[in-house]
């Protein structure tokens, strides 16, 4: 559990929260739309020591607590139900529409499905929240499938760096991962990114394949990759703004 602190002194800091991990080495701060500003603390770490470094931190903080807020606004401000889904990454645009079931499901073989039809419309035949954004997620999954492991395999061999297995999954942090054993993960929010972002990613996982760290030589073989990577890679930071909610 964390402490909550008051800082509301002469120092002029924002109100944190602070938390003992047994895992922390050193202080680290994190910055979230539902937690605000937590600090982490190895144990035994002195108390006293954390407003000086959070003084010495304050314009980065002001900045990522800038930042939290306008997600929070924009996340709130986000329809409950989409009418339409933007795909940026393969560019299309899908217009969604639900049914209004006409009873509750019996069993699983009645239970809320949808459907793809011509000319990009989605169709799901419920109007549930719940069980729309199941499948919404479902249907985002079952896509990315179909686009991101093409797509990775093509890059893959235009830059000469195998990799093992792939697999798509609903990750909230990250864009994408790679194993040991040359196996790599994308997470399928990938499709709501411009595709320089999405070729971007992929080009920066299979370079894991090489060097699993962030070392001097993986950046090296990054740029040898994609020259344009330093002005790509802090885009990441924005693209929360197309992504929605339900994802």
């Amino acid at each position: 559990m964390g402490k909550k602190v008051n800082t509301v002194d002469k120092l002029g800091l924002p109100a944190y929260t602070v938390r003992v991990s047994d895992r922390s080495k050193y202080l680290r701060l994190e910055v979230s739309s539902q937690k605000g500003l937590e600090v982490i603390v190895p144990k035994g770490y002195d108390y006293n020591q954390i407003p000086l470094v959070l003084q010495s931190k304050q314009a980065w903080i002001d900045k990522v607590l800038g930042m939290s807020e306008a997600k929070r606004e924009f996340q709130q401000a986000q329809p409950v139900l989409p009418s339409h889904i933007h795909l940026q990454a393969i560019a299309q645009t899908w217009q969604v529409t639900y049914l209004e079931p006409k009873s509750e499901p019996k069993s699983d073989r009645e239970n809320p499905k949808y459907f793809e039809k011509p000319n990009f419309n989605l169709v799901l035949n419920t109007n549930s929240p719940a069980y729309c954004h199941q499948l919404l997620r479902l249907w985002l999954l079952n896509t990315a499938n179909r686009y991101l492991p093409k797509e990775l395999l093509k890059i893959s061999k235009a830059i000469a760096l195998p990799f093992n297995q792939v697999s798509v999954r609903q990750q909230k942090t990250i864009w994408g991962s790679c194993s040991g054993s040359k196996d790599i993960s994308l997470n399928y929010k990938l499709l709501f990114l411009p595709q320089p972002l999405v070729r971007y990613v992929l080009i920066h996982e299979l370079c894991h394949t090489k060097h699993m760290n962030h070392s001097n030589k993986f950046w090296q073989l990054v740029e040898s990759k994609e020259p344009n990577y330093k002005e790509l890679d802090p885009q990441l930071r924005d693209v929360w703004k197309v992504v929605p909610t339900w994802t």
